[in-house]
């Protein structure tokens, strides 16, 4: 099992998640994109979701980006 790296976010995608937060009450599920996506596409992958996601009005599980499923960890 591999250990997991703190990341420190730029300052736009540390913007765009603080507005997911404000918006939603809720941190964006950044650790996704990371996981799946490799260098820096993960942090344009991260602002392009929010964007669409304030745009809309609408969260990353009710625009079908994510689903609660995708939350839980498997054993």
């Amino acid at each position: 099992m591999g250990a997991h790296l703190f990341t420190e976010y730029g300052k736009e995608t540390k913007k765009a998640m603080a507005k997911y937060k404000k918006a939603f009450h809720t941190d964006f599920p950044s650790y996704h994109y990371e996981y799946r996506l490799g260098g820096n596409d993960f942090e344009n992958k991260i602002i392009e979701v929010i964007d669409e996601c304030l745009s809309k009005g609408k969260d990353v599980y009710a625009l079908g980006y994510l689903t609660q499923e995708d939350d839980l960890i498997q054993y």
